[in-house]
């Protein structure tokens, strides 16, 4: 099976995945007090576990869980640009796009910095 990969994530993936965490965080919270006390983190033990599974996917080299994966990458950072598209018309770069230069001349020379000419 020939599956690519596109993992690249927006600025709209970060929201989601963010908003998806304080969600997760709120409704765990115990309250100040009661945070620190094993009880309490013990519920904290599923959602651990999928978070760092999801991480493993993503970081999987392909085949059907790396599609899958990169397939709920792509879906959540296509809801997160809608959202911030059309929610706050905000602008939603790729945060994790390769990039070999900063510069859009670096590595030419133009011909009036010749020494010899």
């Amino acid at each position: 099976m020939n599956l690519p990969t596109y993992a690249v994530v927006s600025l709209g993936g970060v929201t989601v995945g963010l908003s998806l965490l304080g969600w997760e965080i709120t409704r765990w919270w115990p309250g100040l007090k009661q945070v620190g006390k094993p009880k309490h983190l013990v519920k904290l033990l599923p959602f651990l576990a999928v978070w760092l599974y999801g991480m493993l996917l993503i970081l999987s080299a392909g085949g059907l869980l790396g599609g899958g994966a990169d397939w709920s990458l792509w879906g959540s950072s296509a809801i997160g640009n809608a959202a911030l598209a059309y929610g706050v018309g905000g602008g939603t770069p790729d945060v994790t796009a390769p990039r070999t230069s900063s510069s859009p001349t670096a590595g030419t020379r133009s011909s009036s910095s010749r020494p010899w000419s």
